[in-house]
């Protein structure tokens, strides 16, 4: 605003300069006549009006305080959960004990799937496979690592698929150390050498997050 002013201040001066300098030499000539003095000299005061008001609504209108569209609000992010930490630690060894057992044929032997080292365990999800053609699995019973009472249990075996879920009970805390999740009992069919595989293994503490876990399965040797 201060350095408009002082812009149009300074077009007055020269505008005022011209004009003197005008009607100076204006005077000064011989051949000019009374008449067109008083015609520049009018000129230049109507000029200097104009000047004037042009200056007097610059200096109005560079005074008026200007009012800006209010700035919009920042956009608020959404508020999200913050993601649960992953549980770190020592991965526990989940094997199959016997790990490579041989029976007879129509022998049958237990194998139970058993966990070393597991820390803070409340709930376990397990699912094996096996050559159903060539042996035959029968039975599931729980059991240490979920205690005496369960939350749940769903447990299957058939068409080559052995499967567990169990949590301990609201009211027993979480387990840490070796136990056995659960034992099921194989029946060897036909001679030969069969893997069973942990096809899936999820241990759980109690906050519902996932424990590290390292698997090995193991194999039935069934003899003639």
């Amino acid at each position: 605003m201060a350095i408009g002013a002082i812009v149009l201040v300074i077009l007055l001066l020269l505008v005022l300069a011209l004009v003197v300098l005008g009607l100076i030499a204006l005077l000064g000539s011989e051949r000019i006549g009374h008449n067109d003095i008083i015609l520049v000299a009018g000129l230049g005061l109507i000029a200097l009006v104009a000047l004037a008001c042009v200056v007097a609504g610059a200096l109005f209108f560079f005074g008026m305080p200007i009012r800006s569209a209010p700035a919009p609000a920042p956009a608020m992010p959404y508020p999200t959960a913050p993601p649960l930490p992953l549980a770190t630690g020592t991965p526990t060894q989940v094997i199959l004990v016997p790990p490579e057992p041989t029976i007879q044929a129509g022998e049958a032997i237990s194998i139970t799937i058993y966990v070393m080292g597991v820390s803070d365990l409340y709930g376990v999800k397990a699912r094996l496979v096996y050559d159903e053609e060539r042996l035959e699995a029968r039975g599931l019973t729980p059991g240490s690592c979920t205690g005496g009472t369960m939350a749940q249990e769903q447990s299957s075996t058939g068409e080559g698929v052995v499967s567990y879920v169990a949590a301990r009970s609201e009211v027993e805390l979480p387990f840490s150390g070796d136990c056995d999740v659960a034992a099921f009992t194989v029946v060897g069919l036909t001679p030969g050498t069969y893997p069973i595989t942990v096809d899936k293994i999820a241990l759980t503490d109690t906050r519902g997050e996932l424990l590290p876990v390292e698997v090995a399965g193991g194999t039935v040797t069934v003899s003639p």
